[in-house]
This record gives C-alpha cells, sequence and structure tokens, in this order.
C-alpha cells in the first residue's frame, strides 16, 4: 500500500512538472525571446504562433495577367479592384459600373476625369481610375513594384485594353 501511495506521488509530482513546463511553454520563457539568435528554442520548449499564410491572389476576374498589381471584378454593385502586391491581395475600392455613367442624362464632364486616386499599400505605387465619357471607358494606370507602368481600359462591355503592361 505505501509503495502505491509513492507511486502515485511520484506519478503526480512528474505529472505536475511537466504541467508547469507545459505552462512555461505556453507562457514562452522569457529565454525563448532569442532562442532563434542561439538555437536552443527546443530546450525551453518554447512555443511560437504560426506563420499566418498569404491571402492567395485571385486569378479570375477581367484582368488576366499572372503578375498584374491590380485585379477588376464584376459584381452586382460595381466593378471591384483587389490589389496586389508582396505575395498579398487587399480589397479597393468599387467602382460604378460604365453603364451607370453612360446613362448620366446631364451634368456629364466633356473630358476625361478622376474617379479615385489612391496608394496600392501593398505596393507603395499609385493607382488613378479615371473616366472618359467620349470613348465610354475606364482607364485604371498603375505601376509594377519597380516602377514600371501598367495601363489598361474598361469598356462598357468590360472588355480589356491594354495601353502598357
Amino acid at each position: 500500500m505505501k509503495r502505491l501511495i509513492a507511486l502515485i506521488i511520484a506519478v503526480s509530482v512528474i505529472l505536475l512538472i511537466n504541467a508547469v513546463g507545459d505552462a512555461t511553454a505556453a507562457n514562452n520563457d522569457p529565454r525563448c525571446d532569442d532562442c532563434h539568435e542561439w538555437n536552443d528554442c527546443e530546450r525551453y520548449n518554447c512555443v511560437f504562433p504560426p506563420t499566418p499564410v498569404p491571402t492567395p491572389v485571385p486569378f479570375t476576374g477581367l484582368i488576366q495577367h499572372y503578375a498584374a498589381p491590380i485585379r477588376v471584378f464584376d459584381h452586382a454593385n460595381g466593378l471591384r479592384l483587389y490589389l496586389v502586391g508582396n505575395g498579398e491581395v487587399q480589397e479597393g475600392p468599387t467602382i460604378p459600373h460604365i453603364k451607370e455613367f453612360t446613362s448620366w442624362p446631364v451634368g456629364m464632364p466633356d473630358k476625361e476625369f478622376i474617379l479615385s486616386s489612391f496608394v496600392n499599400e501593398l505596393t507603395d505605387m499609385p493607382v488613378t481610375v479615371t473616366y472618359d465619357p467620349v470613348g465610354e471607358f475606364l482607364r485604371v494606370v498603375t505601376c509594377y513594384q519597380d516602377g514600371k507602368q501598367y495601363i489598361f481600359t474598361i469598356d462598357v462591355d468590360n472588355l480589356i485594353q491594354y495601353e502598357s503592361w
């Protein structure tokens, strides 16, 4: 009986030590702060959050170039822009369908005007979306991350014409 009690106590102590070790790992022992530098993370049971998986770049939509810095999708409420860079995707603004501009009865400017202008935070490159009422098309002007221009137009039927890519 004494041996059984001693065994139970010994197992309890071992489990307690393991629990403390797990708690230390869960709280990340201060020695874990620089364990990668010393290559001894396993020694302290360091626990780190998993590396986030980047959002996959959408390849469907109106733009079909693999490395395009911007993508355009036709949605019920307009053309939605998605900004691409550094292996990530970020949702951009939604631009009204071109048909909405062509149906304005009065007040439409007679020359190309800016609808949206912003910076793609993933590439730090400017993006400008304009509407040309004479040709009835949208023009999207942006750049690749290296500064090379990427310019295209979208007509009333959502057909893409590339000016620079």
